[in-house]
């Protein structure tokens, strides 16, 4: 079913607000639970006792009709467990991407709230069976299907038979007592897995940013509205999350997520993190051969580094920058610094960026 006339209208009178509340208070990464208050005092919703379940219930059709980032640009979706439980829902500044002519909105936000909340208020207080039947698979999934949170271990619902109870209720055709059983042993242990990395991005989340206050050019900007994270100096804690992270799931482009930084960053210093084993594990091994040797590391300018791939020295710029070692031509950060990047000086003092040669394999 496509959205109606008033559904588009809420949802633009729903960003603006969102948009005007993060001007405002100057926040980022702001949570469903965070914005809905405002969106209440706006007349958009009504309170309830929920705290904006209805207002999450709208997000989530907005989503599977692929309208989400067209009408709400603010919005982010993340699925803490595929296919199987609510969305959490989180909101970031998206001035640039306000909708300005696919959908056109021109009369006063305040007046236009009135008619809309009454027009949608009859229909909203209405639950489909399918919007039941999501609920009941949360719960079966171990979340609490308002908030999207994982429930405590010992919330009735984890009880195995009352899982077993709710599995009946979806599935009374199929219904087989060591099916459910074994689906509910494989899904403790992915529950454990969803619980830390719930608790973690939380956590993470709350982190304040450490990014020095000369980092400002257009195109470090631009990466950190999607990776809030990126060029931000990697601490023990945080390599001690990505080292666990990928211990548990086997998708660098989540653990990017769960740390707010870019794919390219993680495989990095995941790469780095692992080089660092190796040399430990050699210094302490006594069985290397005495006759063995190291290669000596050949480091070159970007322009030579980009010949080796065919590359012009403008590529390899945008790549160092996009793998966060550099901030510019002349800038390297604390990950560069870390794989190895340096300065060479002249006898004038002048100074450049080399590389050492195998990051070419990257180019």
């Amino acid at each position: 079913m496509k959205l109606s006339k008033n559904e588009v209208k809420k949802a633009l009178l729903i960003s603006k607000t969102i948009q005007k509340t993060i001007e405002s208070t100057g926040s980022t990464n702001m949570r469903s639970t965070d914005v809905f208050p405002y969106l209440v005092k706006k007349g958009l919703f009504e309170e309830d006792r929920h705290n904006g379940v209805y207002f999450r219930r709208f997000l989530n059709r907005l989503a599977k009709l692929g309208e989400l980032q067209s009408l709400i640009p603010q919005c982010t979706r993340v699925n803490p467990v595929k296919d199987e439980i609510f969305s959490e829902w989180y909101f970031h500044d998206a001035k640039d991407q306000m909708p300005k002519s696919k959908y056109k909105i021109e009369t006063n936000l305040n007046s236009e709230i009135t008619q809309v909340q009454s027009q949608d208020l009859e229909e909203e207080s209405l639950m489909s069976i399918t919007e039941a039947t999501d609920i009941v698979k949360a719960l079966i999934a171990g979340v609490n299907p308002i908030t999207g949170v994982y429930l405590d271990n010992q919330d009735v619902c984890l009880d195995p038979m009352v899982s077993e109870a709710l599995e009946v209720i979806i599935n009374p055709d199929s219904y087989d007592l060591y099916k459910i059983r074994e689906k509910a042993a494989n899904k403790t242990l992915l529950l454990n897995k969803e619980i830390w990395y719930n608790q973690t991005q939380s956590q993470i989340l709350k982190w304040p940013s450490d990014i020095s206050a000369d980092v400002n050019k257009a195109n470090i900007i631009e990466i950190r509205k999607s990776h809030p994270r990126a060029f931000e100096k990697w601490t023990d804690a945080e390599r001690d999350i990505l080292k666990k992270a990928n211990e548990l799931f086997d998708d660098k482009k989540r653990i990017a997520c769960l740390l707010q930084r870019t794919e390219g960053s993680i495989l990095a210093m995941l790469k780095h993190l692992e080089g660092h084993k190796n040399i430990l594990e050699y210094t302490d091994s006594k069985a290397a051969p005495k006759t063995e040797t190291v290669t000596k590391q050949k480091f070159l300018s970007a322009t030579a580094l980009g010949k080796l791939k065919d590359k012009n020295y403008q590529d390899v710029i945008n790549t160092m920058i996009s793998k966060e070692y550099i901030e510019d031509s002349n800038i390297i950060t604390y990950m560069g610094q870390q794989i190895g990047l340096k300065h060479k000086h002249n006898s004038k003092g002048e100074k450049w960026i080399v590389y050492p040669h195998t990051l070419a394999d990257i180019l």
